[in-house]
């Protein structure tokens, strides 16, 4: 049977070591404050964080017990709901409607054991996405421009 845990894994695989097409162009379009692609790419690379913590978060909950499984299957299904507008701002439209497959066919999941693989699958699948936008920013000039502006004198 091939189930939920393992599509997320095969997505997760499909991004492993080749960087999304979708990483690629959101630096390229995304638009944001005075059209700029800075503010979504960066936005997106917080959040992509932020949702691999939430879940990591909710694996290490159902894994220490003593929390209603059906419990915590919703509270990760209204998490990745809640980050679907961050991968979307940036131009991740791949991850956004995969996410959102995803926590639509939670509900398919009838043990605890497969649903804490499934969470480690989408964690290990979250935090890649976040390693190649995070590797796509461009950090050094970044901080050259803002050592530039005078930061360092506020100190």
């Amino acid at each position: 049977m091939y189930g939920l845990v393992e599509e997320v894994r095969k997505k997760r695989e499909e991004i492993w070591v080749n960087e999304p097409q979708e990483v690629k162009a959101s630096f390229l379009t995304a638009k944001g404050s005075g059209d700029s692609t800075f503010f979504p790419c960066l936005y997106g690379d917080f959040e992509a964080r932020a949702c691999h913590h939430a879940l990591y978060t909710l694996r290490q909950t159902l894994r220490n017990g003593g929390v209603d499984f059906q419990t915590i299957m919703l509270m990760t299904q209204n998490s990745l709901r809640n980050y679907l507008p961050y991968l979307s701002w940036p131009g991740l439209h791949d991850s956004e409607k995969f996410i959102k497959d995803v926590a639509e066919e939670l509900t398919t999941i009838d043990s605890e054991n497969e649903f804490i693989q499934l969470l480690e699958e989408l964690a290990l699948y979250v935090g890649r996405l976040n390693f190649w936008i995070d590797q796509s920013m461009p950090w050094y000039e970044l901080i050259q421009a803002y050592e530039a502006a005078g930061a360092s004198d506020h100190k």
